[in-house]
């Protein structure tokens, strides 16, 4: 009975370790995703179509740890160009450190990836909407 509880113990410790970093993960996403999120709208708010429009929109959105990428329409085809766009689709990359999954692979951290298109809407009150999340 005693090795059974010990094994036991072992195991509810992995279980708790393993949903520690999940809840890690899904923090960091999530605050990752409210960041995109603003940082996307507040650049589509700012495309006018010129060509410095794509300098405005990666200062507005803040520039560390973000890729932008412009259209014409939020489908795409996507590229640096700036000119004539009306999309911006906003990519922000972090690191998260793993805590326990350390223990059963030889890496401290994941990377948490987030995606988010929006476009301004120049008819509309609100001047900038998702598109895709």
């Amino acid at each position: 009975m005693l090795i059974l509880v010990s094994v036991l113990m072992l195991v509810l410790a992995g279980v708790a370790g393993l949903a520690l970093d999940a809840g890690t993960l899904y923090v960091a996403w999530n605050h990752e995703r409210t960041l995109t999120e603003a940082g996307a709208l507040s650049a589509a708010m700012v495309l006018d179509g010129s060509a410095g429009a794509g300098n405005a929109a990666l200062q507005t959105a803040g520039s560390e740890r973000i890729r932008m990428e412009f259209a014409a329409s939020p489908i795409g085809p996507w590229g640096g160009e700036t000119a004539g766009a009306a999309a911006v689709r906003v990519t922000r990359t972090v690191e998260v450190p793993l805590h326990f999954m350390r223990a059963f692979s030889d890496r401290s951290s994941t990377t948490v990836r987030v995606t988010v298109v929006a476009e301004r809407s120049p008819g509309s009150p609100v001047r900038a909407r998702l598109v895709e999340r």
